[in-house]
């Protein structure tokens, strides 16, 4: 009875430490993805430009952006990814459609 006791705590102590494991990876794998939308300060980085860069080319219409208004009236600049990839990889804001099939079809 007591060799039937102390594998049921081992038992248990096993399924302890998966669930913890689970736990970590849902964890992990929940930070790790990320949202498509970036602010100014994200967008500059994945591009390896400046802040002030990022500002210049929107405010000149050559990056494609969303402008938003947040709830206390301030406009905030958004940057979606592939936008941003196709972007970089055209060179144009709005890419036509033959660019953008070609994008696809590499990406």
């Amino acid at each position: 009875m007591e060799h039937e006791a102390n594998r049921i705590m081992e038992m248990l102590e096993m399924m302890n430490e998966c669930q913890e494991r689970i736990e970590q990876t849902v964890t992990t794998m929940q930070q790790e993805r990320q949202s498509p939308w970036m602010k100014v300060e994200e967008a500059a980085k994945y591009l390896k430009i400046s802040v002030r860069t990022i500002y210049r080319l929107t405010s000149k219409g050559e990056i494609p952006y969303t402008q938003r208004e947040s709830e206390s009236g301030k406009s905030n600049l958004y940057f979606h990814r592939k936008q941003l990839d196709l972007w970089r990889f055209t060179g144009s804001v709005k890419p036509n459609k033959k660019q953008r099939e070609l994008y696809e079809s590499l990406v």
